[in-house]
């Protein structure tokens, strides 16, 4: 994440939990296309661990069949307290592109939040 990002996460957070939204924590999900990561025995499984391990998250990863390829996917997730969730994912996300930077990879990066929306307010 580069400042902007930062930023924008923060004005977004802010208004999130101004509205009322239940906000418990997000989800990062990278995918990887290139078969040389899908085996466990790659060196990404370890130091996608490590960055889970690091940053208290739940971690989860499968190998999935598309079309005629497979692609890997890393779930991260991370639940706590709403006023950590912007240090916590820049945190999470500078860790993460240290480690595929270093193998040279280009995952896909997803990112969403953990919670509930507020509820609408009902006109009488």
């Amino acid at each position: 994440m580069d400042a902007e990002d930062v930023a924008n996460l923060e004005q977004l957070v802010e208004e999130l939990l101004n509205r009322g939204d239940d906000l418990r924590g997000f989800a990062m999900r990278a995918t990887f296309y290139e078969p040389e990561t899908h085996p466990e025995s790659h060196p990404l499984l370890a130091g996608m661990q490590l960055v889970a391990t690091a940053n208290d998250l739940t971690f989860e990863r499968r190998v999935l069949a598309f079309k005629d390829k497979n692609l890997l996917q890393y779930d991260l997730s991370w639940t706590g307290n709403p006023k950590l969730l912007v240090s916590t994912a820049q945190k999470v996300s500078e860790a993460l592109s240290t480690t595929v930077r270093s193998m040279n990879l280009r995952p896909q990066f997803d990112f969403t939040f953990i919670g509930s929306p507020a509820l609408p307010d009902e006109e009488e």
